[in-house]
């Protein structure tokens, strides 16, 4: 049997029953467990971080792919991410395949993108000009395109994203 005292101004009967207050499962030293959570709705769940958005989809999206978000007249949508304009520098990365007018996941900076290949551990990488969503370790210095570092591998497949304000080649203000 689990008891919770409720205080002023704490967790009170409605947010229990709302399901959303998670409460740790406790060892026999009354240590908190890290990976067990007590959800207000009686079940025992592992914490869910919500580390993403859900934003339409304006074209079809692959996993693991690098996204820009932009404003469709007043309505926020994700396309593909690449380094030939300023415009559709990235901004997030995707861990599905999306099709245009779904609701993608999109994941913020700081998280792993898992869904690589190819890459080399403990190399910076960039924003790719010449692939669409794609992501290369040398940047292209081309007039007019821009360098975005958009994070660093820890693996052959796992990025974790930094998305660094872009940078146009060859601009001088």
């Amino acid at each position: 049997t689990y008891y919770l005292d409720i205080i002023p101004g704490g967790i009170g009967t409605t947010e229990l029953a709302d399901a959303n207050v998670t409460i740790p499962k406790l060892s026999a030293t009354g240590v908190p467990d890290a990976t067990t959570f007590h959800r207000g709705d009686d079940t025992w769940a592992a914490p869910e971080l919500i580390d993403y958005d859900e934003i339409e989809a304006d074209e079809s999206l692959a996993d693991g792919d690098f996204v820009n978000v932009f404003d469709d007249g007043g309505t926020p949508k994700v396309r593909l991410a690449q380094a030939n304009s300023c415009d559709t520098c990235a901004k997030g990365h995707v861990r599905a395949a999306w099709t245009a007018g779904q609701m993608a996941r999109v994941y913020r900076p700081g998280t792993v993108n898992p869904s690589l290949s190819g890459l080399t551990p403990g190399l910076f990488y960039y924003l790719d000009a010449a692939t669409a969503g794609a992501v290369t370790d040398i940047p292209d210095m081309i007039d007019g395109y821009i360098i975005q570092n958009v994070g660093w591998s820890i693996s052959s497949t796992k990025l974790v994203t930094n998305y660094q304000e872009p940078e146009t080649v060859g601009y001088t203000p």
